[in-house]
């Protein structure tokens, strides 16, 4: 571009794949190719991805045998509710049946937490079943988890040697409890 009464604007026009951004200096575009465009959204795909899993993993925390004790009120104590899903249905066809489910809540989990336990009758569905399944959902309140995982991880290696079973489902709650 010159000085002087020789100066000319100029129109630059874009080139193939780039996208124009006016320019204000002189009316005229300034091309971008689109290889630099193409960049800076990966980087910025990057950047996303990076924030997106950080927040992800802040909201994250490995998991503990220790539950988070809540603060509760007296008579109440933090506990840990911790349900067991026993499926009936056996792999290749059949049931286990009532008879074999008594036998094994008498030799295999009321051995281990003689204070106490509920069980109840239940449905399930898992995501590779498309039909109901029978289950027996065992209810254990305990005020140490950590003392209770390994008679817990004995029942279920029981339970699916017994019984040709892929897993128990296992779910432990903080809780407030008293008796």
């Amino acid at each position: 571009m010159g000085t002087g009464r020789f100066q000319r604007r100029i129109r630059v026009s874009p080139v193939q794949g780039a996208a124009p951004i006016p320019r204000r200096c002189c009316g005229g575009y300034f091309p971008v190719p689109g290889k630099w465009i193409e960049r800076g959204l990966a980087m910025l795909a990057r950047v996303i991805a990076v924030v997106g899993l950080s927040a992800m993993l802040g909201a994250c925390q490995a998991p503990s045998t220790v539950a988070t004790a809540p603060a509760c009120r007296p008579p109440l104590v933090a506990a840990t509710m911790i349900e067991l899903y026993f499926g009936r249905a056996i792999p290749g066809g059949g049931y286990v049946s009532d008879a074999e489910w008594n036998d094994f809540l008498r030799t295999s989990i009321s051995p281990r937490f003689p204070a106490g336990l509920t069980v109840i009758d239940s449905v399930g569905q898992s995501g590779s079943r498309t039909t109901p399944e029978r289950t027996k959902l065992v209810q254990l309140g305990v005020r140490d988890a950590a003392a209770a995982t390994g008679h817990i991880d004995a029942v279920i290696a029981d339970y699916k040697q017994r019984f040709r079973q892929i897993g128990v489902f296992r779910v432990e709650s903080p809780v407030c409890a008293s008796l």
